[in-house]
């Protein structure tokens, strides 16, 4: 599937997009909490995507490049959950 260019504010919306259509905040909440168990990186008012920010700045990498980066760990985690 053909989505356009990368950027923050697109994929925020489809990710919450996604959530809203199944009903549940299973991906953001285990973004966050990858973020905030294994990087120290604590969910502040703003949410996920400031926890991205500060990922991949410490990473120095864009907020696209991190976002990747912590959804491949959520996928390869999880992959036995989707066999």
């Amino acid at each position: 599937m053909y989505t356009g260019e990368e950027e923050q504010s697109l994929i925020v919306a489809f990710v919450h997009g996604y959530e809203a259509g199944k009903a549940n905040k299973n991906l953001t909440d285990e973004i966050s909490k990858i973020l905030n168990i294994d990087y120290g990186i604590s969910k502040p008012a703003v949410g996920w995507p400031y926890q991205v920010k500060v990922y991949s700045e410490k990473n120095n990498c864009s907020w696209v490049e991190g976002f990747k980066a912590i959804i491949q760990e959520i996928i390869f985690k999880h992959r036995t959950s989707y066999a």
